[in-house]
């Protein structure tokens, strides 16, 4: 959201669309139609938001599974990896109730030893997708999403003037 209100330009969640256009949570989508349903609606989601807006798009961690759906961002625009290690994302998002995969078949919160094994998986298998990006980004280093967004700034003016 902070690269979007530095450069003055629209921002969309896709998370956010997903969940006003199934009329449900992402948790409830997991829980009723699967992983595969919300991939399906997630797929889709990009789609348009490629084809109608011209802004930031923020990508859930598994909008890039489909190659078709990285080569479409590529050829609209700017593809950014936000880059940070297993241990930093678990830090970032443990309590969020709202994120599935971090729960247990009864709802509760897996332990932190669960989700690295599990997501760790999920990250190495990942890494095929968010290496095509045009530019990455290392987020580990930084305090404040400000301090993010700015280099990312510096990488998106240099990336453009070597065009």
């Amino acid at each position: 959201m902070q690269l979007a209100e530095y450069a003055d330009t629209p921002f969309i969640d896709l998370d956010t669309h997903i969940v006003e256009e199934a009329g449900k949570t992402i948790t409830e989508i997991f829980e009723q139609e699967g992983e595969e349903r919300f991939r399906s609606l997630e797929r889709r989601m990009v789609r348009r938001a490629c084809e109608q807006m011209h802004g930031v798009i923020a990508l859930g961690g598994g909008a890039l599974h489909d190659q078709e759906v990285v080569d479409l961002i590529k050829q609209r625009g700017l593809l950014i990896y936000l880059s940070a290690s297993l241990t930093n994302l678990i830090q970032r998002i443990y309590d969020d109730r709202e994120r599935p995969l971090l729960l247990d078949e009864h709802g509760r919160l897996k332990s932190i030893k669960e989700l690295e094994e599990e997501l760790g998986e999920r990250y190495r298998y990942r890494q095929q997708w968010y290496q095509q990006a045009h530019l990455t980004v290392k987020t580990d280093q930084f305090e404040t999403s400000n301090q993010a967004a700015e280099q990312l700034i510096q990488k998106i003016e240099e990336h453009v003037s070597d065009r």
